[in-house]
């Protein structure tokens, strides 16, 4: 989000898509047309997500399947059982997923 001349502009970028589009949507949701939901730890778990991470060794980007599992009192560490395709292995990880999913860099699939 920015302030472009006197009103907000807020940033949106698409699942799947790396354009971005800028839209003034605060007078939208002044006037009742968008509405702002929360988002608390609890939405997540239970939830199928798909994760972005950026490779070390070429700076691609790489979107992994998991399940979170569970979240910690604080409500800041999710526990997410990460599935590499085409291996039966999972890695058990506690991540702080709220920071990458306000960043989009998480997506809840189901």
């Amino acid at each position: 989000m920015r302030l472009g001349g006197q009103e907000y502009i807020f940033k949106i970028k698409y699942d799947g898509f790396r354009k971005m589009w800028w839209f003034a949507l605060w007078k939208n949701c002044m006037d009742s047309y968008l509405e702002l939901l929360p988002v608390s730890a609890e939405h997540f778990v239970g939830k199928k997500v798909e994760h972005m991470f950026v490779s070390s060794e070429d700076g691609s980007e790489c979107w992994w399947p998991g399940r979170v599992v569970n979240v910690n009192r604080t409500g800041d560490l999710f526990v997410v059982d990460y599935v590499e395709e085409g291996d039966e292995v999972s890695g058990i990880i506690e991540y702080p997923l709220l920071d990458d999913y306000m960043d989009n860099e998480v997506r809840i699939v189901a």
